[in-house]
């Protein structure tokens, strides 16, 4: 979230739809949230230099979307940082700055991010 109260999305999808999600990735074995969290937004978004904010959420689930993984626990933390443009992306399609009002008028996952955003204490 940069200090405008916008947060920094992704685009992915297939040939059926697309989708913006939070920047994150998976954990490697022996690794704590922060440093997860440390090492994908730099692979991600080349963001280096960050605050570190509350753990806002936790979703857990099963999914057929990645061969060989059915599960998944995905750890939602709040990072503030200056707007910045990112220096390249890796995996995703797009990545874009949404106001609030923005993020109610795109697909995202989860499907309710907006809500669970503006529920956030922090937001």
């Amino acid at each position: 979230m940069d200090d405008d109260g916008r947060i920094l999305l992704l685009r992915y999808g297939d040939e059926y739809s697309h989708w913006w999600i939070t920047p994150g990735g998976g954990r490697e074995e022996g690794e704590a949230d922060e440093q997860t969290l440390r090492r994908e937004l730099e692979e991600e978004v080349g963001l280096v230099e960050f605050e570190l904010g509350p753990l806002l959420w936790e979703l857990c689930g099963w999914t057929r979307q990645e061969p060989g993984f059915g599960s998944f626990r995905s750890r939602v933390y709040l990072v503030r940082v200056e707007r910045f443009e990112l220096p390249y992306l890796t995996e995703a399609h797009e990545a874009r700055w949404f106001s609030p009002a923005e993020l109610k008028t795109v697909a995202t996952r989860p499907p309710d991010l907006a809500e669970r955003l503006s529920s956030a204490s922090d937001w």
